[in-house]
């Protein structure tokens, strides 16, 4: 690397301006979203409960889940996803999971019709439901068996196609696995979306097919989920695509993320980027996953978080120009695939030009501190940052001045006793 280049990544102030400027959340506004969405989310699950005896019975917990819990996010704390985490009341014995689709599973159990689970009949029921002829868990069933529910709670606080909780007013539509509630808090102008997902949970004890190659031993406590999330595959027939269920193993990610902190600034400045780029094909987890895949990158102290950063920007690159991003818990899959050539091939050229104007612009012009900042930022952003930057700059000259002053005072204070005595006579 040119050294002009290596110089500059060294400096993390611009990083540090950007990231408290106009990617980290406010502290303030985070808390307050927070209480209100508990106070609504857990008036809902009391409903639910005494709507449907089967989730009152196999709800667990909830898993507040995606980039905001992860510390990923940017942006306004606006959206956020919750997993209901249900474990049904099969023992492990009778399951066995199965596969032939990278990143998806197969479910099937033995147990008996009988109602041998220490539950009311119509819980029975309910749960024998989800199970098809071929004794497989079948996601779309599961999936009905929520809406039902969410149905009725609605029914309950009397509203046409929305909830009132408490102070709160919801709007429900179905989105893929998730139902997406749209949340209206009082005094606030735009409402928060909440994206309510059902999942299994089931004990990392048992690893799922065949993704056991990444964990860790010091995870082994945690839970990883299968979400009932509509398949569109070409290659699985109609009878078959409910039941798949797909992997997902955010517990695990949290914790990754938490032991490599470094890689949470540069996941942000990552999205940021992205977003000021409109390089929409690139998705959040697409840039998790990258970051997954190179945490060994963020074990090296020495680098700076904007050399880390500019490190990842070339991984991206890479890996468009690789037409790949294996899944970090199954290499089989490769979460580019999906991705049109002629779009892949654009962004790899972006991604190019973009990373060789930058290291253009420092080799040229080494004392422009703006030329990563150029490229996160829109022009009204770095505008912004440059006042502030100035402002900063002025603000610190005039207290060091200011201290300065002080001292040479203190300084004059303390000379004039010795002055004065000088000038005395003394008779003994």
């Amino acid at each position: 690397m040119d050294q002009k280049v290596k110089k500059y990544l060294d400096n993390d102030t611009i990083f540090n301006e950007i990231n408290k400027q106009f990617i980290s959340l406010e502290h303030q506004n985070v808390k307050e979203i927070n209480e209100h969405l508990n106070e609504a989310y857990n008036e809902l699950i009391d409903i639910m409960k005494n709507q449907n005896s089967l989730f009152k019975k196999t709800f667990k917990r909830t898993v507040y889940t995606g980039s905001f819990y992860k510390k990923t996010k940017i942006g306004s704390p606006d959206e956020f996803d919750l997993n209901l985490i249900i474990k049904l009341p099969i023992k492990e014995d009778n399951v066995q999971f199965s596969t032939n689709l990278p990143g998806y599973i197969k479910i099937c159990t033995n147990i008996s019709r009988n109602n041998t689970l220490n539950m009311d009949q119509k819980a029975h029921k309910d749960m024998m439901s989800f199970i098809d002829n071929q004794t497989y868990l079948d996601q779309d069933r599961f999936r009905r068996w929520i809406e039902r529910i969410l149905s009725k709670a609605t029914h309950v606080t009397n509203e046409n196609n929305r909830m009132k909780l408490k102070d709160y007013t919801v709007r429900i539509k179905k989105s893929g696995p998730a139902f997406t509630l749209s949340l209206q808090i009082p005094n606030r102008e735009q409402p928060i979306s909440i994206d309510l997902v059902p999942v299994l949970a089931f004990s990392s004890s048992r690893h799922p097919p065949p993704c056991s190659g990444n964990y860790v031993p010091e995870y082994c406590n945690r839970d990883w989920f299968l979400v009932p999330k509509p398949l569109n595959n070409k290659n699985i027939s109609d009878a078959e695509e409910n039941q798949y269920w797909r992997l997902s193993f955010y517990e695990f990610e949290k914790v990754i993320l938490s032991k490599y902190g470094r890689a949470k600034p540069i996941i942000r400045h990552l999205k940021k980027f992205r977003d000021t780029q409109n390089l929409k094909c690139i998705a959040s987890y697409y840039i998790e996953t990258l970051c997954f895949h190179h945490l060994h990158i963020f074990k090296e102290q020495r680098k700076s978080s904007t050399s880390l950063f500019f490190t990842m920007l070339k991984q991206l690159f890479e890996a468009f120009h690789d037409r790949c991003i294996k899944y970090y818990w199954d290499e089989n899959v490769n979460l580019l695939e999906k991705i049109e050539y002629n779009e892949m091939k654009n962004i790899e050229k972006r991604l190019f030009n973009i990373i060789k104007n930058i290291e253009k612009q420092i080799t040229e012009k080494p004392d422009n501190s703006f030329a990563i900042a150029t490229y996160v930022l829109n022009s009204e952003e770095n505008a912004h940052l440059k006042v502030n930057l100035e402002e900063n700059e002025r603000l610190k000259n005039n207290k060091i001045k200011s201290k300065s002053m002080k001292l040479n005072l203190e300084s004059e204070t303390q000379l004039e006793p010795k002055a004065e005595s000088q000038g005395r006579c003394i008779i003994v």
